[in-house]
């Protein structure tokens, strides 16, 4: 059981990695596509395997050998490194789609003007400053 346990482990921390570089290497929407369903299938199975361990054997940790022990542990840590290397590619992966998105909007407000104006029922005239409504295509 443990041995199942580590390599699911060591499987999704090889996804992630793989994750990782496909974002670095700004890889097609969808080869990463793929990988994320991929992570999210493996994240599941060890979520349910962890939870059904933990209600048929509540102390399946206990029964470890030390070694069975240091091999969950290393697995553990690889997949924490890879998922803190991962949560920074796409934290600069999303910040880069903002600052991207929000530059084509300004030089979109800078082209077409974004001042608009309509009639209260008052007869005055209000003026607004509206966000174009902009469509980005995920296909690039």
């Amino acid at each position: 059981m443990s041995a199942e346990l580590v390599e699911l482990v060591i499987s999704l921390a090889q996804v992630t990695e793989e994750e990782t570089a496909l974002l670095a290497a700004n890889a097609s929407h969808d080869a990463i596509t793929d990988i994320v369903r991929d992570k999210m299938r493996l994240a599941g199975v060890l979520d349910s395997r962890t939870a059904r361990m933990n209600r048929e054997t509540p102390q399946w940790r206990e029964a470890l050998s030390e070694e069975e022990r240091e091999a969950l542990a290393q697995a553990a840590r690889r997949l924490a490194d890879s998922a803190k290397a991962n949560a920074v590619m796409l934290e600069r992966r999303i910040s880069l789609s903002e600052d991207l998105i929000l530059a084509i909007e300004q030089d979109h407000r800078m082209r077409q003007g974004g001042r608009s104006a309509s009639y209260c029922s008052g007869g005055r005239m209000q003026r607004a400053d509206l966000p174009n409504p902009i469509a980005i295509n995920a296909r690039l």
